[in-house]
């Protein structure tokens, strides 16, 4: 039904996945040149919509991670640092204008809006309306025995689903 509404979800999939796309060409923060298009890349994402940084940051902070211990050290920090700063300086074009301040009032000051202060833990304690009973009872399977071995798991995967919950609470 929403194939027929124009709204900024598939733009900012694709210009996440092409982001993810170059960051992997990145071979761990080896290239100077695809570090600058994934800065870009990334900057271009956060101005198709303004939730991009939820699904930019972890990913990002992840693979410097994963780099960091493998390659030349100074090098990957200083490719890094060049990515963050392309995503910076493309962002800021719109975000860090001040006639655009009012964008982060949006997401970081509703309780100036609404005059009351919201509850931080609405998601949590809408969890099931939020995702749906039948899928809840569905997933629960799945959770539980990714959390059985939790030691031997990739813990991305775990914090991917409760950080924006809780980011989203905040």
């Amino acid at each position: 039904a929403q194939s027929r509404n124009a709204m900024l979800d598939f733009p900012l999939m694709a210009m996440i996945s092409l982001s993810f796309y170059l960051l992997l060409k990145t071979n761990g923060f080896r290239s100077i040149l695809y570090s600058i298009f994934v800065g870009i890349s990334f900057g271009l994402s956060q101005l198709t919509k303004e939730a991009a940084i939820i699904f930019i940051f972890a990913p990002l902070i992840y693979y410097f991670l994963k780099s960091y211990p493998t390659a030349k050290k100074k090098k990957v920090i200083l490719n890094f640092m060049i990515t963050v700063l392309m995503f910076t300086a493309v962002s800021g074009i719109v975000y860090l204008h001040p006639s655009n301040q009012h964008v982060f009032r949006t997401y970081f000051g509703k309780i100036y809006y609404i005059r009351y202060i919201p509850d931080p833990l609405y998601y949590f304690k809408n969890f099931k309306e939020i995702i749906g009973p039948y899928v809840l009872v569905l997933s629960l399977p799945l959770l539980l025995s990714y959390l059985v071995n939790f030691k031997k798991r990739e813990k991305l995967f775990f914090f991917w689903f409760f950080v924006p919950i809780i980011l989203f609470s905040l």
